[in-house]
């Protein structure tokens, strides 16, 4: 579960901003009762982080670094999946400085979150990663358990750290510790759960992208098989029907070798079922409900697993919707699941969520740019804030973060020159 993420130096972020999940308490009984907060130990944690901000202010960068940083610990090297050279350009991609003010200086993230794996005892860890950016390589990373080092890398080497890891040296500068490690047969059985201390974490993206939303789709046997487990086909097929009233029902069938490939094994396909016909969905569904029903499956994968869910501007859908699906992450909203720790970032410009039930102005995070600098703050900063008011102060430009200040300025009339 995250509990803080800070960035330094990355894209449009040049000082260090941080987005806390951490809840402070003024009225115990009102935070203990929310549905949306979730205590670990001593630390009450907002399972929704509602992100807002201009196109062009930093949302996706900070959203992205987040990303990377839990997907570069859990990569597993599959040359038949990704050819290396690609994987090697999209992690020099990653290597972004801020190129107006900190082309020649470190970039670094700092991420904190509780994990209960393999133990079901709640951890809570602490990753630090430092990236030299003048020559495009790891200049240091850090991880602890507790108040435990596992390990302290320096360049190539680790300099501190529990037995295994202490001492080692030759790690690649482009490849952290754990990515290396697990890549190398001898090291695997040591680094599998460190690994997947990362993966049960991880941040999951919703697809704007069309063609890998088909590729999702296309793997709908996995899809299916797992949300059939967790008892969340049903619900999957409904809020499929309220996106896309055409709709009545779907279903999902296997191939004929020769219908598909006869050289290659059978293959399911989803069938979308309407009043006078169906269909394969993937062939006759709009653009916008195909990406719908592929970001609902990062949705609902990471309700039951008790993850972290990223959905980056989910739009396309009619703010009702939106509502219903943010209204899943309430804890004890599913009774039957033994993790309630799945926590929602999304980043929107629907300022009716706003007036969501049960919500606190913890919930709420803005992103503004100023002097080519994203700067993140959170609702509950401003002092004397309710929440009842947010929607209206946000909207009169209020709380810094601008809210369509130049739309103002558009005449009623237009002329062409």
């Amino acid at each position: 579960m995250l509990v803080s993420f800070s960035i330094e130096n990355y894209r449009s972020f040049y000082e260090k901003m941080t987005l806390d999940m951490r809840i402070d308490i003024e009225n115990k009984v009102v935070v203990e009762e929310n549905p949306y907060v979730f205590k670990i130990n001593n630390d009450y944690i907002s399972k929704l982080c509602i992100l807002y901000g201009h196109n062009g202010a930093g949302k996706s960068n900070l959203l992205n670094a987040l990303q990377y940083i839990f997907s570069i610990n859990t990569y597993i090297y599959d040359d038949k999946f990704m050819p290396k050279i690609f994987y090697d350009s999209i992690i020099k991609s990653l290597f972004t400085p801020n190129m107006i003010y900190g082309k020649h200086e470190n970039t670094k993230f700092t991420v904190e979150f509780y994990s209960d794996y393999p133990n079901n005892n709640y951890s809570l860890y602490k990753y630090e990663l430092v990236l030299n950016n003048e020559n495009l390589r790891i200049e240091s990373e850090f991880f602890q358990k507790n108040n435990e080092i596992i390990f302290e890398r320096n360049n190539n080497s680790i300099i501190n750290g529990i037995e295994f890891f202490n001492g080692k040296k030759g790690i690649p500068d482009q490849n952290t510790v754990i990515y290396y490690f697990n890549n190398v047969d001898e090291y695997k059985k040591y680094i599998e759960n460190y690994r997947m201390i990362f993966k049960f974490t991880s941040a999951l993206f919703l697809m704007n992208n069309n063609i890998m939303c088909n590729m999702i789709l296309q793997d709908i046997k996995y899809t299916y098989d797992n949300l059939n487990k967790f008892k969340f086909w049903e619900l999957y097929k409904k809020l499929i029907s309220l996106a896309d009233v055409g709709i009545d029902d779907i279903k999902v069938v296997k191939y004929n070798k020769g219908e598909h490939n006869p050289f290659v094994e059978d293959k399911f396909k989803l069938i979308s079922k309407h009043q006078n016909y169906e269909d394969d969905f993937l062939a006759i569904e709009s653009d916008g409900t195909k990406i719908y029903a592929s970001n609902l499956i990062s949705i609902l994968l990471p309700i039951y697993s008790g993850d972290l869910c990223i959905l980056d501007e989910f739009n396309g859908v009619q703010s009702e919707l939106i509502e219903l699906i943010i209204s899943l992450f309430q804890k004890n909203m599913f009774d039957d699941l033994e993790k309630q720790t799945a926590q929602l970032i999304l980043s929107t410009h629907d300022t009716n969520l706003m007036g969501m039930k049960n919500l606190l102005l913890n919930h709420f995070w803005f992103i503004d740019k100023k002097d080519n600098k994203s700067e993140l703050y959170c609702a509950s900063d401003f002092e004397g804030l309710e929440i009842s008011d947010l929607e209206n102060k946000y909207k009169r430009n209020e709380l810094s973060a601008k809210y369509n200040s130049k739309l103002f300025d558009i005449p009623s009339n237009f002329k062409s020159k």
